[in-house]
């Protein structure tokens, strides 16, 4: 924190190791040991990529241009899901399910979301109206026609 300017540290900016400051809509990856957060905040911006992070040691990133226009949002008694499908080299199914979702549905199709938590424990203890992830679920589809 001694290289930082108190400018910087009042406005919360962080440099990455290289000691370049970010730009200013610039999303960074959260550590492996940050408090759980579902996803970054919105950027002002559309950004490139999309990160899952499935786990302390597991992400899977897919490209924004390789998100196919079928996707769907859908909500039942269980609680609510986000289907994308990711056509790349292979095609991949994306069910991100939670709770309060519609709202990152939404970011996630003006590519605004640069990446999206699972939460590590199974339990649910996030406020009422907060937006929880509760699980991640990717299906590589195999015969496509």
């Amino acid at each position: 924190m001694a290289d930082d300017s108190l400018l910087d540290v009042l406005t919360g900016k962080r440099r990455d190791p290289r000691g370049r400051a970010p730009e200013p809509d610039e999303p960074m990856l959260p550590e492996l040991d940050a408090p759980y957060q579902p996803h970054n905040q919105p950027t002002a911006r559309p950004v490139y990529t999309l990160h899952l992070l499935l786990g302390r040691e597991r992400w899977r990133s897919f490209q924004y241009v390789h998100l196919d226009s079928d996707s769907a949002f859908t909500a039942d008694e269980s609680g609510q899901c986000i289907r994308l499908r990711f056509c790349g080299s292979k095609i991949t199914l994306v069910d991100i399910l939670g709770r309060n979702l519609r709202r990152l549905y939404d970011l996630i199709h003006q590519h605004r979301v640069a990446w999206v938590m699972r939460q590590d424990a199974r339990r649910d203890f996030a406020a009422d109206d907060e937006p929880v992830v509760t699980d991640i679920r990717l299906e590589e589809v195999k015969d496509h026609k």
